[in-house]
């Protein structure tokens, strides 16, 4: 009787994104459209490396529009049905392909799957080509639409970040989690990249944010159990001695905690412009995923507790964004002991070479203020 009522809970429960989650923000998070109004962001300097854009299932036979890195861009399948990212801007004019009337269509002579704009016709190749101008019936192969490389690995599409030319290896952060059950949700916070990050790294603040969800956990993992931070060139791992507990951000922005072979879960900011940040959460389990009524059960409950937590998050970076520009540290006083990891993101973020050892034992990164002292 208790299963059935449970089963009957659960198929109550919104399928939307209300559940659990504060009014105020409700409407931050999933807008239908990540595009903005506007094509007048510059795109951010940031470093090189491949970025998550989608899971891979929303990537169907219909164009994604997105907006990462301050530029409006579009996601699709091209001929060969591999991942493909082009700006979402037609050279020709400067319509979108994504509005009414374009997308991706068949070229009638070639067969190749093509972006077409909506504006006057116009198609473009998945290498960007303009293959046909119906004025006329030819191509015009000065027209190209600029193309970012992507891939599709381990339940996500990447986007590569970087000169066109430089050998970045594949991301492989995910790749041992590949054979779990996994189930994501996205946050679209309004805070700027460093501050998402630095929450990540930040253990300090769950007594006082997470008091009122998983404090109580998170205390027994970070304050009670003997542990060390360790620092090295791809990020800061924590190390406790227990083989089967594993948490690590890796520079620049992704969070992976995982608990013997049983669960894990994986944050990953991107950046979308100077000042807000997509927020992908992944939990992965082996647990709860043979039977239909099992993940009917479960992917509920896990989705709507860890967006209420990442929401407890939000409102506190969002304050933040509120008193700092984009990579500025005017006003911090960086001056407790667990501030060292902040000032080792930062000293990244900066292109600073990152120190190697126990984090506690590195040298002092000096920041505008380096003391809690009034300075009057």
């Amino acid at each position: 009787m208790n299963l059935f009522a449970a089963f009957l809970v659960v198929l109550l429960i919104p399928r939307s994104d209300s559940l659990f989650i504060p009014k105020s923000f409700k409407a931050n998070i999933h807008p239908k459209s990540l595009v903005s109004e506007s094509n007048d962001l510059d795109p951010i300097e940031f470093l090189e490396q491949w970025q998550p854009i989608v899971p891979e299932e929303e990537l169907t036979n219909d164009p994604v529009p997105f907006k990462k890195f301050g530029l409006n861009l579009v996601l699709w399948r091209g001929t060969d049905r591999k991942p493909k990212i082009h700006l979402n801007r037609c050279p020709h004019a400067g319509a979108q392909f994504t509005t009414a009337g374009g997308g991706v269509v068949e070229d009638q002579k070639s067969k190749e799957r093509c972006l077409k704009c909506a504006f006057h016709g116009l198609q473009f190749n998945d290498q960007g080509k303009c293959n046909l101008d119906p004025e006329d019936g030819n191509p015009k192969p000065f027209l190209k639409v600029p193309e970012y490389a992507a891939i599709e690995k381990d339940g996500f599409i990447w986007m590569k970040w970087g000169p066109e030319d430089s050998d970045l290896p594949e991301p492989t952060h995910l790749s041992d989690l590949k054979d779990y059950y996994a189930i994501a949700i996205k946050i679209e916070s309004k805070g700027n990249f460093r501050f998402n990050c630095e929450n990540l790294i930040d253990t300090d603040h769950v007594d006082f944010i997470h008091k009122n969800s998983f404090a109580r956990i998170a205390r027994y993992l970070f304050k009670r159990k003997k542990a060390n931070w360790n620092i090295n060139s791809s990020g800061v791992q924590w190390d406790n001695g227990d083989p089967g507990f594993n948490f690590a951000f890796t520079f620049p922005g992704t969070w992976t905690n995982r608990r013997q072979k049983e669960d894990a879960v994986t944050v990953m900011n991107v950046p979308v412009d100077s000042n807000s940040t997509d927020v992908y959460i992944v939990m992965y389990r082996n647990f709860g995923k043979k039977f239909w009524i099992e993940r009917t059960l479960l992917d509920p409950l896990f989705k709507n507790l860890y967006r209420f937590v990442a929401m407890e998050d939000q409102a506190v970076i969002e304050s933040q964004q509120d008193n700092a520009s984009q990579m500025g540290e005017e006003g911090d006083h960086l001056c407790r002991k667990d501030d060292q990891r902040r000032r080792h993101l930062r000293a990244y973020l900066q292109g600073k070479r990152p120190f190697v050892g126990p984090l506690y034992d590195s040298p002092a990164l000096t920041p505008v203020h380096d003391t809690c002292l009034d300075p009057t």
